[in-house]
């Protein structure tokens, strides 16, 4: 009984492979059960989609402070910050794209023309990272360069 369950498919797989055949032969194109390749699609440019080509919104997270006691003379540099940014329309508060910055705090976001407002997340915790949203306007085929500075909350 057991050969019985692995016999059937095996049979099933050897029918189907010989009747079938392997990748069509030149000519076959025009068969109904014709395998072919798919033609590639044409990918919707910026342009065409009403957005400016090369505009939008770029730039660089960043926290600080970050060492517990600053002193005068010691350096405590910023540093790079990894969140999740989310960048609205001015006018209307919609959320228009979000983006997580990289390990080295930059992002790089397209956008049509217009003016927005970037943020980071609302903290959930009295001690989370905050930082003021900026408020910016992408003029067409351009980038507009901001730092989005978080408190980090030591003193």
């Amino acid at each position: 009984m057991r050969w019985k369950k692995i016999a059937w498919p095996a049979l099933a797989m050897c029918v189907c492979l010989l009747g079938a055949g392997c990748a069509p032969e030149q000519g076959d194109a025009d068969r109904p059960d014709a395998v072919t390749e798919a033609e590639p699609q044409a990918e919707e440019t910026p342009l065409e989609s009403g957005m400016a080509s090369g505009s939008g919104v770029e730039g660089v997270a960043t926290i600080g402070p970050t060492c517990p006691k600053e002193e005068v003379g010691a350096e405590c540099p910023t540093q790079p910050f990894q969140t999740e940014l989310t960048i609205r329309e001015a006018a209307s508060g919609e959320v228009a794209a979000t983006v997580n910055s990289g390990a080295d705090g930059t992002f790089r976001v397209d956008l049509e023309p217009g003016s927005y407002v970037i943020e980071g997340p609302a903290p959930r915790l009295d001690m989370e990272p905050t930082a003021r949203p900026i408020e910016f306007t992408v003029e067409p085929g351009t980038y507009v360069q901001v730092e989005l500075r978080f408190d980090s909350g030591i003193r």
